[in-house]
């Protein structure tokens, strides 16, 4: 990765750091300024309940500022934003109304980064860097929160406040004078990458909203990020009720809940690397992509089953940590899928993604209450849910994903070919066809057998098959084509005179594809 890439994905990677911090702080500060300003409980939660109200409403605006404005000009706005209402944040607290409203404020912001930061990623991160490039994102996120909940207790609230309000204004500066707006030059990438990535030309082109929400593929991993957060929320809300009541941990010295955390950052590190290595080493995306999606869904349901059984506060702890530390695999897996599948609207993409996964922050509170309170107490058809939704979450994926295989193995005849390319080219998640390509390099391989196969989109200029196909399916191809090949063969031998001279150019047609 150049020096002005990793320097992208580092700028990214802490905004994330501090939009994670500047959301964790508030939970953790409202003990001492509840007991400072009188706040009541209902105070304290009108409070606490209205960040999500702005979270949830500038996920999808995020595509249109970006569309608009820029991925720097909204990055830099959003980061601004939430950092001036943190900054702000004890000026306010004597005025209840004004503080509900800075946290919707907040929320707004923070709402912004993460499906921008998808744009810069898609546009300007490599694919076979992208696994690490996410992984790093997430990773960050996860440093953030614990760094937060580890220093807030310590340091007075005010200062918590102007402390990671001061980091965003610095970090807003850093991201203005050392980013700019950048598309990769097609000519310059591999052909996998030239095959995915997203056209200029389509930049500005209207899209209705309906098609993000009605093609299976991206609703395979709406549910894979939706049953990730399920169990990320419940972790992270109840898992210190859960060990207090459970274990009769002492309440005022839960520092090694961070535990959890720490694994979670080092194990997406370590994840989007192997991927990435996996890549390079010949792996499919798509092959990648169901490897990490299924060690992040199945991993973390099957320790959290192993967590909700043992009765030793130590292996409670290091199970809990190792099932969150193999859900950060889920950052090289569906999350980093978003840019694979639809390169031209990965922001958007994800914001509707990230907009359904905030739903189990809605629900996981009450949901669990209701269960603790009508199993007596009990508390595991809390996990056992958790790690059933993860289990059908992996179900729905792998449907999917058979789907998508047995499409692609079919035979598809000329006019069949041409209404998918036409449909795909309309959804625009495969850019349409470069009509500069000369014409001959994209004749298509066809007899008057059942063996015919168009190559159009299964191969570029180069020969070269895309990394969205499975090595089953390269074989499965190169085995059609040797087909054709013999029987184009066959029967220039056969032919004798005057037709054997168009049996060869046929033949040399084949010969320059293949």
């Amino acid at each position: 990765m150049s020096f002005g890439k990793s320097r992208t994905v580092t700028l990214c990677s802490l905004a994330n750091f501090i939009n994670a911090a500047d959301r964790a702080i508030m939970p953790i500060a409202i003990i001492p300024m509840a007991k400072e300003l009188n706040w009541n409980l209902p105070l304290q939660g009108y409070i606490l309940s209205s960040f999500p109200i702005g979270y949830l409403t500038s996920q999808l605006f995020a595509h249109i500022f970006v569309r608009r404005f820029g991925t720097k000009a909204v990055l830099a706005l959003a980061v601004f934003t939430w950092s001036l209402v943190t900054f702000a944040t004890p000026f306010l607290a004597p005025l209840p109304f004004l503080l509900i409203f800075s946290r919707i404020a907040l929320g707004f912001g923070e709402g912004l980064a993460l499906p921008t930061i998808f744009h810069v990623f898609s546009n300007y991160v490599p694919m076979e860097e992208r696994s690490r490039s996410f992984s790093y994102l997430i990773a960050l996120g996860s440093v953030g929160q614990t760094f937060a909940a580890l220093i807030c207790p310590h340091i007075a609230w005010r200062t918590v406040f102007f402390f990671f309000g001061f980091i965003g204004f610095l970090w807003t500066f850093l991201w203005i004078v050392s980013y700019r707006d950048l598309n990769l030059n097609i000519g310059n990438v591999g052909a996998d990458e030239a095959f995915l990535h997203p056209s200029s030309k389509l930049g500005n082109k209207s899209y209705r909203w309906i098609e993000f929400i009605s093609h299976w593929p991206l609703w395979a991993i709406y549910i894979a990020h939706f049953s990730m957060n399920w169990s990320s929320y419940i972790v992270m809300v109840w898992l210190p009720s859960y060990l207090t009541k459970t274990f009769d941990a002492d309440p005022t010295n839960l520092s090694f809940t961070a535990f959890p955390y720490v694994m979670n950052c080092l194990l997406g590190v370590a994840a989007g690397h192997f991927a990435d290595s996996l890549i390079q080493n010949r792996w499919t995306v798509l092959s990648v992509r169901r490897l990490m999606t299924a060690i992040g869904l199945l991993g973390p349901a099957l320790f959290m089953l192993l967590f909700i059984s043992v009765d030793n506060l130590l292996l409670a702890v290091v199970f809990i940590s190792i099932s969150m530390g193999l859900s950060a695999c889920n950052s090289a897996g569906h999350l980093s899928n978003h840019a694979d599948i639809a390169p031209n609207h990965a922001g958007i993409t994800f914001a509707i993604s990230n907009t359904l996964a905030t739903i189990p922050g809605i629900l996981a509170g009450p949901v669990t209450a209701e269960l603790v309170v009508a199993s007596h107490g009990r508390w595991f058809p809390v996990f056992i849910l958790a790690s059933g939704v993860n289990f059908m979450a992996k179900s729905k994926r792998s449907k999917h994903m058979r789907a998508m295989r047995k499409l692609l193995r079919d035979k598809l005849s000329k006019k069949d070919e041409a209404k998918r390319l036409a449909s795909m080219k309309k959804d625009t998640f495969i850019p349409a066809k470069n009509d500069s390509l000369d014409d001959d390099k994209e004749m298509q391989i066809s007899t008057n057998t059942t063996t015919e196969y168009n190559v159009r989109t299964l191969k570029n200029k180069d020969g070269q098959f895309p990394s969205w196909l499975s090595g089953r399916q390269r074989k499965r191809l190169q085995a059609k084509q040797a087909v054709v090949k013999r029987i184009a063969k066959n029967k220039k031998s056969k032919t004798p005179g005057k037709k054997q001279k168009k049996k060869i150019t046929l033949n040399t047609s084949d010969a320059m594809l293949t």
